[in-house]
């Protein structure tokens, strides 16, 4: 049976590979292949394998079923249904989930199926001119909707995986208007949203101010849209960051706590013959207890993807104790992981689902089956930092391969903030909110024992941030040298009565050695990275990188510096930037700036808007340098001063041998006269389209003079501004040019050589599974 389930589990993997799903017909087989499960017993691992295989193709099939009809796209639709999360508040925009009910509309359209869950916003001019959303609310609201659409990069986070899982097919915001209004403020489809949604209201009331609120209420409710920019990015690196994370650590503390209490205070009252003997064994009582008090504190935390893992997980080990069949450890695992899959295909795809399971299998591998250890105080605390080495150090190749990053100083961040999280904060947390509903001034005060045990916290996260060497940062490793490195990992941490135990260390090497060849001499590779509506470019020599424009910052958490160019960089293994050129001051070009400036040594800085960026000079027309065998030249502005916004941008002419890209930031038709005037235009192998695609850049002349091989319009997918427009497209086309928008194909990646350029490496259409948009397709 354990072969068998492993190859349902591959089933399930390959499944989540898919660029395309196969013809839901294929569903039949399964028929067929349950009723020969039992003739034909030698088969079965092809048996497992294929129904798995069929179960996940089922499921999303399903999930695929409910996608925005093409006709809806764009359009409004007037529906009803019910707010099915607690929304964010922002100072000027409201983001929640809701639970299309029905539509309202009365148009042709109106027969085509929406989908059933949908993610949106509510925008308004400040705070004050927002309504008031509650979880649970049916409301009667104008929607514009579109598919999901994320930004896809290398190095990136797959929004629109995560938007799948979750069970979103449509994102969008609500239109103005006087039909937008509440139908029922008492209804209860989501009643345990709207519980968390009150308690959250009410600790807001009764938290005293402090730096720690957002944590409290991430433990407490699982709502971490409180938690501070930098807090979160101190828990990333020091590899801490899963325990403000409602999972199954928390969740196996609550029933592990629970059982405990339940066997001691029964066995007090029995042997005290205060309670009668109980028909059923204490320890089956424990049990339930153990998983009624988890199912509690995975309600409260909204039942998130993690907790629902975790609580799968703990049910199956419970069920083992109250059946009186005790499995073994493999076999527990392996069955927890079967639940989950026929729950949920395609947690597969969530790096939590990998480093939960990995967590257990490494602490079973290394705890179970071995010699009992010497339980002295002291050596006691050996074995425990130990065990927290050997489960960072193995965990490692996997976060390496979905973040790009390995905190090494997480063995010494965890040996304390586990028990002290565990045993301090998240106790006096859950004790300190049931105390609020009751007696608030205690509530205070446990509630300032939590933020001391919380700060005191942060002092060892910021004292093992601040080593040496203490975040591995790096490409994400090829699946081949990860599969390696477990294999090494796994020899490593054998029991010490294995000899040869070493040799693990050479299994780790192509994980270890894991760097991207840098292009050759006189090579350019150029990416235009998908940043939505604003420009970002990297280009790369043998020794050098250039960056021109950053892309746009949304809020204090969300820039592009931080989620698109840092990530990409550290897939090119790059640890610094030779030279940084923001064109100009609009938010869609400098908005990452500081990020990058603040993450990465950079050695030049460039702008028409110099005051605004750290230890920044002015570009001007006549600047130019090489590296590598290639040339760069800028050829404007001519006059730093005065500044006219986007006919201030730096324009950049690159060359390689024949081949030259210019790198034409937002200018427009002023600044497209001074380069035909000055004589320093030529036909080009790539052009960055000025300003996205504007009707008011690419006049005639400038794009009958510069007649672009590609011409990369930075835009983004559905942008309001109509970008690019399709005169301007027209434009190009005339002049033979092939024309690729980031929104729609994702990062866009060159090779230039000294006689010819690459076809363009377009990252949405490469690395695409079957749930993500395929915008071409819309047009």
């Amino acid at each position: 049976m354990i072969s068998a389930g492993i190859a349902f589990f591959l089933g399930v993997l390959t499944v989540s590979q898919l660029q395309e799903l196969p013809s839901v017909l294929w569903l039949w087989l399964a028929v067929p292949l349950c009723a020969v499960w039992f003739i034909t017993p030698r088969l079965r691992f092809i048996y497992a394998f294929v129904l798995g295989f069929l179960w996940a193709l089922g499921f999303a099939q399903y999930r695929l079923g409910q996608e925005l009809p093409q006709p809806l796209i764009g359009q409004d639709v007037l529906v009803a249904g019910y707010i099915a999360s607690i929304p964010v508040v922002d100072e000027q925009k409201r983001r929640f989930e809701f639970e299309i009910h029905e539509q309202l509309d009365k148009s042709s359209n109106a027969r085509l199926r929406l989908p059933l869950k949908v993610r949106l916003s509510w925008y308004g001019r400040d705070h004050q001119s927002l309504p008031v959303l509650q979880a649970g609310d049916y409301w009667q609201l104008k929607l514009r909707l579109k598919r999901p659409h994320g930004l896809m990069n290398p190095g990136g986070f797959d929004y629109e995986g995560w938007l799948f899982g979750r069970g979103i097919r449509a994102t969008g915001y609500v239109r103005p208007g006087t039909q937008n209004m509440v139908l029922d403020a008492g209804r209860y489809r989501h009643g345990v949203q709207r519980l968390r949604q009150s308690l959250l209201m009410h600790l807001e009331t009764v938290l005293p101010s402090g730096r720690n609120n957002g944590i409290i209420t991430a433990l407490a409710l699982g709502h971490r849209a409180s938690i501070q920019a930098e807090d979160w990015e101190l828990l990333l690196s020091t590899g801490t960051n899963h325990l403000m994370a409602i999972s199954g650590l928390h969740i196996g503390l609550i029933a592990a706590l629970s059982y405990w209490l339940v066997l001691r205070i029964g066995g007090w009252l029995l042997a005290f013959h205060a309670v009668r003997y109980p028909c059923w064994p204490l320890q089956r009582i424990a049990a339930l207890a153990a998983f009624v008090s988890a199912f509690m504190y995975a309600l409260l935390a909204g039942f998130a993807l993690p907790t629902q893992r975790a609580l799968i997980m703990l049910a199956v080990g419970l069920l083992s104790l109250l059946s009186y069949r005790p499995l073994r450890p493999g076999r527990s695992l392996l069955l927890a992981l079967l639940a989950v899959l026929l729950f949920d295909p395609f947690a597969v795809s969530q790096p939590g689902f990998w480093l939960s399971f990995g967590a257990v299998a490494i602490l079973t591998y290394i705890v179970v089956g071995r010699l009992k250890p010497d339980m002295r105080k002291g050596l006691r605390l050996l074995r425990w930092g130990r065990l927290q080495w050997a489960l960072i150090l193995a965990l490692a190749p996997i976060t390496l391969y979905w973040f790009g990053r390995a905190a090494i100083s997480a063995g010494f961040a965890n040996f304390i903030a586990i028990p002290l999280v565990a045993f301090l904060v998240v106790p006096a947390v859950l004790a300190a909110v049931l105390c609020s509903l009751i007696w608030p001034a205690a509530a205070v005060l446990i509630f300032r024992f939590a933020d001391i045990l919380l700060n005191g916290l942060w002092w060892v996260l910021e004292y093992a941030r601040d080593w040496p060497f203490a975040q591995w940062l790096g490409p994400s490793p090829p699946l081949w040298a990860v599969l390696l490195a477990i294999v090494g990992m796994i020899w490593l941490l054998a029991p010490r009565g294995l000899p040869g135990r070493w040799i693990g260390v050479f299994w780790l090497f192509p994980l270890l050695m894991n760097k991207p060849v840098p292009p050759e001499h006189g090579v350019l590779r150029l990416t235009f990275l998908d940043v939505g509506q604003g420009t970002a470019v990297v280009a790369q020599t043998r020794r050098h990188l250039l960056i021109y424009d950053t892309g746009p910052r949304y809020s204090e958490r969300f820039d592009m510096g931080q989620v698109v160019l840092l990530p990409y960089l550290r897939s090119l293994g790059a640890d610094k930037v030779d030279t940084l050129i923001v064109s100009h001051g609009d938010n869609d070009h400098i908005g990452g700036a500081s990020a990058i400036q603040a993450a990465l040594p950079v050695n030049q800085v460039l702008s028409s808007v110099p005051e605004r960026l750290q230890h920044a000079s002015a570009c001007r027309a006549g600047q130019s340098w090489e590296w590598d065998g290639v040339h760069f030249d800028m050829l404007y502005p001519v006059k730093p001063e005065p500044y006219l916004g986007n006919n201030s941008s730096c324009v950049l002419r690159i060359t390689v041998g024949d081949q030259a890209v210019l790198l034409a930031g937002d200018i427009e038709r002023t600044a497209e006269i001074g380069l035909l005037v000055s004589g320093k235009l030529e036909p080009l192998a790539i052009l960055l389209v000025p300003h996205h695609g504007s009707r008011t850049s690419s006049m005639p002349r400038f794009v009958e003079t510069v007649r672009p091989e590609y011409a990369i319009i930075s835009a983004g997918y559905r942008n309001r501004y109509g970008f690019p427009k399709a005169d301007v497209l027209a434009r190009y086309r005339d002049q033979g040019a092939s024309l690729a928008v980031t929104g729609i194909e994702g990062a866009l990646h060159f090779v230039i050589k000294q006689q010819n350029v690459s076809q363009p490496s377009a990252f949405r259409r490469e690395q695409a599974r079957f749930w993500h948009n395929r915008p071409w397709r819309e047009e």
